[in-house]
């Protein structure tokens, strides 16, 4: 799987690490394997680094992500922060980011981890 997921209780947050070269196909089954598991309450937050991914993704890609957390906004309530240091993903980020405002996703990109886990803790 080019996804690690691990989850900090403490924290309230699912941390989800890109490892590999990744497609659209697999962003969908991560998303789906997140929303089918029982065991994890809607409301964490989740952290997703995809620092050592390795992903190009197209405007389309991002209209896709963006329209499938809208169809799944309510299994998503807690924050989304995704750490990357590439700059299309970082770009795509920030255009899902905006698109998930509308739809009260709270979603954000980062540079680093610290200044995610910061932006998580916010408010929590």
């Amino acid at each position: 799987m080019p996804f690690e997921r691990k989850l900090n209780a403490a924290k309230m947050c699912l941390y989800v690490r890109g490892i590999s070269q990744l497609t659209m196909d697999d962003f969908k089954a991560q998303i789906q394997q997140t929303v089918s598991d029982p065991d994890l309450d809607p409301t964490l937050s989740h952290l997703v680094d995809m620092r050592k991914a390795r992903f190009k993704p197209t405007f389309d890609d991002a209209a896709e992500i963006s329209g499938i957390i809208k169809d799944l906004r309510h299994s998503f309530r807690g924050k989304i922060a995704v750490v990357t240091n590439n700059d299309e993903i970082c770009q795509t980020g920030k255009l899902v980011s905006r698109w998930a405002t509308f739809d009260s996703v709270m979603l954000q990109v980062f540079l680093t981890v610290e200044d995610a886990e910061k932006w998580i803790a916010e408010g929590t």
